[in-house]
């Protein structure tokens, strides 16, 4: 008893179609990543460190005229371009309790300080 295997064949014309794929989900997943950063957002945090006091100089990325979804410590939605996190912990980890005053000074010098400018509140994606 023979037992016969179907197989259906793919027409040619299909295979482009095939092809087009990968083209369209790197279209989509890299379509935006040369987005901007909104302006006012950009105007934004730059209030907001104008306003603080950076000794470890960490928000040296943050520049006028600069691409703020690039700076050190924010992060923009990849599809709009709003600024949707901001990551400005301390550099240094708090030492153990019982660590020598020197490394205790380290970590409080390096903390951002000064006043949280209210520009903060023109983040409405944050």
């Amino acid at each position: 008893m023979a037992i016969a295997t179907m197989t259906t064949a793919l027409p040619i014309s299909f295979f482009p179609f095939l092809l087009l794929i990968p083209a369209i989900c790197f279209t989509i997943c890299h379509a935006n990543s040369n987005l901007l950063c909104i302006q006012n957002e950009r105007e934004a945090l730059l209030k907001f460190k104008n306003h603080l006091i950076d000794p470890s100089n960490r928000l040296s990325s943050w520049v006028e005229g600069g691409d703020c979804c690039k700076w050190i410590g924010v992060v923009c939605h990849n599809l709009t371009g709003h600024v949707h996190q901001l990551h400005l912990a301390a550099p240094l980890s708090p030492p153990d309790f019982d660590a020598p005053p020197a490394e205790w000074e380290a970590y409080e010098r390096s903390k951002l300080r000064g006043k949280i400018n209210p520009s903060l509140l023109e983040l409405k994606h944050l």
